[in-house]
């Protein structure tokens, strides 16, 4: 009688099945944190000139955002437009200055690019003022304010979202094609001759 040989199975389909599982679920995280960090860099908007309470809700480097909406290109403040920034309580200012580095987004249809950052000494109510030189007239011009770190977040979570279903596709593959082949290999190997039974003992 001849016995087959040992059969492979079918779990590392499964393992692999799960791997990609578990990289879309972990993608899906990821990426969600990556929109909601640009999300929240695109908060509400403020028309100058004008006056504003905003409330910050941490101390911390905070960005000044020129925002348009549609087509255009957001980053250009008229020249003659004065913005400051004063805790409400106290009439304290706060020093707005150019950002340090580009800091740019777009959501949806909106655009904005960082005009200004500044250091909120605490967390409060804080008065944003827009106006022109002398009370000459100008246009009227849309900013918003979002956390410094808001953007690099954000890049990095869809950045880590994208690597990370990279690794888990790649993982999934190795482990499919292994067992594909391991399965192959086991279905040609020929029979194992298996010696005859003894006979009974003679009476």
């Amino acid at each position: 009688m001849a016995q087959s040989a040992k059969r492979v199975g079918t779990a590392g389909y499964w393992v692999a099945g799960g791997l990609v599982v578990i990289g879309i679920a972990a993608t899906v995280g990821l990426g969600a944190l990556g929109v909601t960090s640009i999300k929240a860099m695109a908060g509400p908007q403020y028309a100058l000139p004008g006056r504003h309470e905003v409330r910050l809700d941490e101390s911390g480097g905070y960005t000044v955002f020129h925002e348009i909406t549609g087509a255009g290109r957001a980053g250009g403040l008229p020249p003659n437009l004065t913005i400051t920034l004063s805790r409400k309580a106290t009439g304290e200012p706060v020093a707005l200055t150019p950002p340090t580095m580009n800091q740019t987004y777009t959501y949806g249809a909106r655009q904005g690019a960082g005009v200004y950052r500044f250091d909120a000494p605490g967390p409060g109510v804080y008065v944003l003022e827009g106006r022109y030189a002398a009370g000459a007239p100008g246009p009227s011009v849309t900013v918003t304010i979002g956390r410094a770190a808001g953007l690099v977040k954000g890049v990095f979570g869809l950045l880590g979202a994208c690597f990370t279903l990279a690794i888990f596709v790649i993982a999934a593959l190795v482990v499919f094609i292994v067992t594909l082949v391991r399965r192959g290999k086991a279905k040609g190997r020929p029979a194992v001759a298996q010696p005859p039974p003894p006979a009974p003992p003679s009476a």
